[in-house]
């Protein structure tokens, strides 16, 4: 049986996320990737087009996967912390459930300049994940959750940055997530952010 185009995509991301991930952008070889996927290097370079194609397509895939769970959770929620909440649960999940992909994008942001070589679209992606979060609070102040003279985009830097920490803890450590954390996480940023 022949290997579709997507099931050859499919698992040269997969194989890449484990090599990005464990090896580092330099240290990852596309024979390895190759090999670990079960394809030939021909193969990598018509989908992606070079290892660093490869691994964009890897930060991109995390970084829009995460957007879209948080588009998601905030669909669900009705107030403002009902939303943040779902929110910050979704991120949690997805830092614990996709470490290598968590570890990728952690290393693509501290990498030194010119390491990556997408970063700035990398930084982009970032910054649409990080205006989802100010977006919903800006909401929230329209609709009087929160005071008219707060500042949006401070406040989704603080809230943001628990995101942040909490995916970095879920790539050193493995934490479960649990519903309760983001809860809390929530309820104590509101109550700062209204006093």
């Amino acid at each position: 049986m022949a290997r579709t185009s997507d099931d050859t995509r499919q698992r040269l991301l997969a194989a890449a996320r484990t090599v990005f991930a464990h090896r580092g952008y330099e240290g990852a070889s596309v024979a390895t990737i190759a090999v670990r996927a079960r394809v030939t290097k021909p193969a990598l370079y018509y989908h992606f087009g070079s290892k660093a194609g490869l691994h964009e397509a890897l930060v991109t895939d995390t970084l829009d996967t995460r957007y879209r769970l948080m588009c998601d959770a905030a669909a669900r929620g009705t107030s403002l912390e009902e939303k943040l909440t779902a929110v910050l649960d979704a991120c949690f999940r997805h830092a614990h459930e996709n470490r290598d992909g968590a570890r990728i994008c952690f290393a693509a942001l501290f990498a030194a300049p010119g390491e990556v070589p997408h970063r700035v679209r990398f930084m982009q992606k970032g910054k649409r994940n990080f205006g989802f979060v100010r977006d919903l609070i800006r909401q929230g102040i329209r609709d009087g959750e929160l005071p008219r003279n707060a500042n949006a985009q401070e406040l989704a830097s603080a809230l943001y940055s628990r995101v942040v920490s909490n995916s970095l803890a879920h790539v050193l450590h493995a934490q479960t997530p649990r519903p309760a954390n983001a809860r809390a996480a929530v309820r104590l940023f509101l109550e700062g952010a209204r006093a």
